[in-house]
């Protein structure tokens, strides 16, 4: 069969991409389980701000409306484009965009668990590596589901994976046709991202120059070529350094070079030692061919919506919407890399302690049995001390794990990079003292010589991957940054575990046991982590079937999503306010919303007079404030809503927007306070028609029924305080709830802090001041 035919049956199912062996049941288990917890949270919850934002920008977009120059977006179409497709084949419904997003993320999950065997790490741990990803997506109970919400990055990092091994193809078949299909990955990646993109083809032409050699069998006619080819190769990944410090440079310090760039500068001078034994021989047409057929394959799939907006938006307008250049949007979002906590810097300390006693026990410089009784003898105190003194977990067991888990994710990535990169430059060490010894490639180790070849794609592409997190170097930014670089950790804790394990038991077979059951606590991790998910998953699918009541129901034919009762508020303040507006407005009419409610226009149906719907402070800035002005005077809205309740991400929002407030506050006047919402009519209307409009259910009564299906004796006895009181000022809860037991306050937290009401937040104040 010609490769180019071979190649359309799919990476998947050629068996040496797979390390020999073909698909097994444990593999279609794990995709199963994987798939299973996406899907099952489909339902749940609503991100008011991003998720709402996102989803109105997609309708319009299948309305035919004009990205960029209709309304503003903050991503290059891919994901637009895609979703707004979704729409129109099966019908604007939230539930299909969330439903892709499950089997999107779930192979995502899947690719760097078969990427971890690729490069050498065995079943289990590449599994546990692989849910690690699972567990660092936020979940938060009585809100949302981050793995729900359309973000460009979810799509951004299935591509890239399937970019990486496309390009590990290319090594392993030698054929050009991998290439080519990395591209096409690697500019669908561009479509949905545009930094992403770009970090993803610099990523990957660099690991291609540096496992290529150019050979000088050429005509002297061609000699300039020959040396142009070869230059431009061997400089590749030192421009590519080059680059990212003139980006980085923008907004970031010492922090942010030492955290984004150092390690890619490590990497650029590790490639450059790769023997020559390693790389591949190929003719500069060849060297040509390889270039063309990767730049194709962007092409393809860039080239169409490229040309498509240059031409509608011209030069600098496009370079502005799609690539930010020249809005300074790096110094506007710009969030500097956090510094390490004292926890932190304990992980880094304790692993590297532990990296230390291999290397010593495998040099016989300590003896095993030592090792073992001292590791016994620190974890018998650790637990005693635990034991004694627990920490407070104020929180909840799984909340405080989730905590502690964010605060040293920074760490152990960085580590994990550093680790990575300390192997590579071990296995290179070794292929060159084994090839300049004169025996050869074929004498050389078998090992080394078949993995590091992969070993560089894979962590050219993590170190890359990780620089996603400039400019905003936050914890949700850092989520979508780690999946390659799990692929690392996947062989760095395989190998370790098992390697450890063999030198201590001193046998290999009782060693390969005890090594994997010394990834246990890993494993305790991610079910800590995930069980609050799985649980409201079951509560959603169990309770919610038998029992409507059971949840709260965003009654939308658009979005048909459920929540728990404790967390109605938002559901109810949305349903009413978009019954309200459907009632007093035509379709054809406007409604405006501030600062983050594009979710009113999408549910309602009811558009946006203006190119922005949504105003973090300082981006857009004033420029757009007066060009939204414009456009409300051009075009006048029927309503205005507001977001009454500010979430703490744009709460000076009003008062960075002055011109725009004063515009509305001039012109419009409150007409009805929905929960969450206030709707402003026109001074100049009259009386608007009344709207028999369903008063919102109390805090308290939400609180008491989602008791009714919790079990235990703390649960009742919250039910029954709650039912003594006769309000719910807060003075009254906060001084009920005082005299209840620790267990009963902690769920009556629980409760209040889902309903995000101005009635328990002052509650919690109040018991705050008590000293509760």
């Amino acid at each position: 069969m010609p490769r180019s035919l071979y190649f359309c049956w799919g990476f998947t199912l050629d068996r040496r991409l797979m390390r020999g062996r073909e698909w097994s049941w444990v593999d279609g288990a794990f995709f199963a389980a994987t798939a299973l917890y996406f899907c099952a949270l489909v339902p749940y919850g609503l991100n008011l701000d991003d998720e709402g934002t996102l989803l109105y920008q997609i309708y319009r977009t299948a309305l035919g409306h004009r990205l960029y120059s209709d309304f503003h977006a903050g991503y290059t179409p891919g994901v637009y484009w895609w979703n707004a497709f979704l729409f129109q084949l099966f019908g604007v419904n939230v539930l299909y965009v969330r439903f892709v997003l499950a089997i999107v993320n779930s192979l995502a999950v899947y690719l760097i668990y078969a990427l971890a065997q690729r490069l050498g790490a065995k079943r289990w741990p590449a599994a546990l590596v692989a849910w690690c990803y699972v567990t660092l997506i936020p979940y938060y109970d009585g809100q949302f589901f981050s793995a729900n919400i359309p973000y460009p990055i979810w799509y951004v990092t299935l591509l890239w994976l399937v970019a990486l091994r496309f390009v590990l193809g290319w090594w392993e078949q030698r054929s050009t046709w991998y290439l080519f299909a990395a591209g096409l990955a690697t500019g669908a990646v561009l479509g949905f991202k545009p930094n992403s993109g770009i970090l993803a083809g610099a990523g990957c032409a660099a690991a291609v120059a540096a496992l290529v050699q150019i050979t000088a069998s050429s005509p002297r006619a061609f000699a300039p070529l020959y040396w142009f080819v070869r230059i431009t190769a061997g400089l590749l990944p030192f421009l590519v350094l080059v680059g990212l410090v003139s980006v980085v440079r923008g907004a970031g310090g010492t922090k942010e070079i030492l955290a984004v760039v150092l390690p890619l500068l490590a990497m650029v001078v590790l490639a450059a030692f790769v023997p020559r034994g390693v790389r591949r021989p190929v003719a500069w047409t060849q060297a040509v061919t390889y270039a063309l057929a990767f730049v194709g394959g962007i092409a393809v799939v860039s080239a169409p919506w490229v040309v498509h907006y240059w031409r509608q938006l011209g030069t600098a307008p496009f370079f502005r919407a799609t690539l930010f250049v020249g809005t300074d949007f790096a110094k506007f979002y710009f969030v500097p890399y956090p510094s390490w906590s004292a926890f932190g810097w304990a992980t880094v300390v304790a692993v590297s302690v532990l990296v230390v006693t291999l290397w010593a026990l495998r040099q016989r410089l300590l003896p095993g049995r030592v090792v073992v009784w001292s590791a016994v003898g620190l974890g018998t105190v650790a637990l005693a001390a635990v034991w004694m003194r627990p920490p407070p977990m104020v929180e909840g067991f799984s909340a405080s794990v989730v905590m502690r888990l964010r605060d040293i994710a920074f760490p152990l990535a960085l580590l994990t990079l550093w680790l990575g990169l300390a192997r590579g430059a071990l296995m290179v060490w070794r292929l060159r003292r084994a090839l300049l010894s004169g025996d050869g490639p074929d004498q050389a180790p078998a090992r080394p010589l078949r993995e590091l070849p992969a070993f560089v794609v894979v962590l050219f592409g993590a170190i890359l991957m990780h620089v996603q997190l400039y400019p905003r170097m936050d914890f949700m930014h850092l989520v979508p940054a780690v999946p390659a670089l799990l692929v690392i950790a996947g062989v760095l804790v395989s190998r370790f575990s098992e390697r450890f394990a063999v030198v201590v038991c001193q046998g290999i077979a009782r060693g390969r046991q005890l090594g994997r059951w010394a990834l246990a606590p890993i494993a305790v991790v991610i079910v800590a982590v995930t069980l609050p998910a799985w649980q409201r998953a079951l509560y959603v699918w169990s309770v919610g079937l038998r029992d409507s009541d059971a949840l709260a129901h965003l009654p939308s034919p658009r979005a048909p999503l459920v929540v728990e009762p404790a967390a109605a508020r938002l559901f109810l303040s949305l349903s009413e306010t978009v019954r309200w507006l459907t009632a007093n407005s035509a379709p054809g009419e406007f409604v405006f919303t501030f600062p983050v409610l594009d979710v009113v226009s999408f549910l309602a149906d009811r558009h946006n007079p203006t190119r922005h719907g949504y105003f973090y402070p300082g981006w857009p800035g004033h420029e757009v404030e007066a060009e939204v002005i414009d456009a409300l005077r051009a075009r006048p809205p029927r309503f205005v809503v507001t977001l009454h309740d500010h979430p703490l991400f744009f709460a000076s929002a009003p008062v960075y927007y002055f011109n725009l407030r004063n515009y509305i506050t001039k012109n419009y006047r409150l007409a009805r306070q929905v929960g969450m919402f206030d709707i402003l009519a026109p001074r100049s209307d009259g009386d608007l028609e009344p709207v028999d409009l369903q008063p919102l259910t109390p805090d308290r009564e939400l609180w008491i029924q989602e008791l009714r299906y919790r079990h235990g004796r703390v649960a009742h006895e919250l039910e029954g305080a709650l039912k003594e009181l006769e309000g719910e000022e807060p003075e009254l809860l906060a001084r009920r709830l005082a005299g209840e037991s620790p267990a009963v306050q902690h769920l009556a937290v629980t409760l209040i802090r889902k309903s995000r009401s101005a009635t328990g937040a002052a509650a919690l104040a109040l018991l705050w001041e008590q000293g509760q």
